[in-house]
């Protein structure tokens, strides 16, 4: 039970990191170093 709860939580965490990623890239499809640096940021985050 308690890993079903944990992959429940990594699932959704990865379908909103996918969310975020996707919005960035069409925000800052003209702007690669600003798409790269938030990719940068959001990987940080994430293994905090």
């Amino acid at each position: 039970m308690n890993n079903y709860n944990v992959n429940k939580e990594m699932t959704g965490g990865t379908a909103v990191f996918v969310g975020l990623f996707i919005v960035a890239s069409l925000f800052l499809k003209p702007i690669t170093a600003g798409g790269v640096y938030i990719k940068m940021k959001v990987i940080y985050i994430l293994k905090l």
